[in-house]
């Protein structure tokens, strides 16, 4: 309900700035077209979200950029997290994962990417696991990158956190589970 509230307050907002600007020469914008505008422009991330979620298949190209877009830029927590919970498009995840300015943003990207993108996965998990990223508490955000090391199957970028992780719980976790891989390697390959 909020959401639909904040899209209507846009679109009058849009439609008040369309005509003090003196655009009414141009066609007014109704339907589709006014919720891909609203989707691409509103400077509230939350009347964006709004409007992407309501266009219709033929407008899901923007529809899916406008949620990328809120997930790697918005700083509230409910607003990106219902962006990549809307987003499908696996490019457009794999550029959030990588790019989102809030570490779990980019967690929840990655844990959404399929198998052909699992190098993308990988890679975000190791930055978050090695970067700082204000989460909050440090006791938080040292759950998360120790949560993003258990996401990680990639010896080479496990061992890249072993070394380079700033917290030693993050570091230890990174042996861990580098142990687990190099043993479960060493039980599916065939014996010499």
């Amino acid at each position: 309900m909020q959401f639909r509230q904040a899209l209507i307050a846009t679109s009058l907002s849009l439609v008040v700035v369309c005509l003090l600007a003196g655009c009414a020469s141009e066609e007014p914008k109704t339907g589709q077209a006014l919720l891909v505008d609203l989707a691409k422009n509103s400077k509230h991330s939350d009347a964006r979200l709004a409007a992407a979620r309501e266009l219709n298949e033929q407008h899901q190209a923007e529809a899916q950029a406008t949620f990328a877009d809120i997930a790697k830029t918005d700083g509230h927590s409910q607003v990106y997290e219902a962006a990549i919970r809307h987003l499908t498009d696996q490019a457009l995840l794999a550029d959030v994962a990588k790019n989102a300015r809030i570490c779990h943003a980019r967690f929840a990207a990655a844990e959404k990417l399929d198998e052909q993108h699992q190098a993308d996965a990988q890679t975000a998990f190791a930055e978050i696991a090695i970067h700082t990223c204000r989460f909050g508490s440090s006791q938080y955000e040292v759950d998360m990158k120790v949560k993003a090391v258990g996401k990680m199957t990639d010896q080479k970028l496990l061992a890249k956190v072993a070394k380079r992780a700033s917290s030693s719980q993050v570091r230890q976790a990174a042996v861990e589970q580098l142990g687990i891989m190099v043993a479960r390697q060493a039980r599916t390959s065939p014996e010499k």
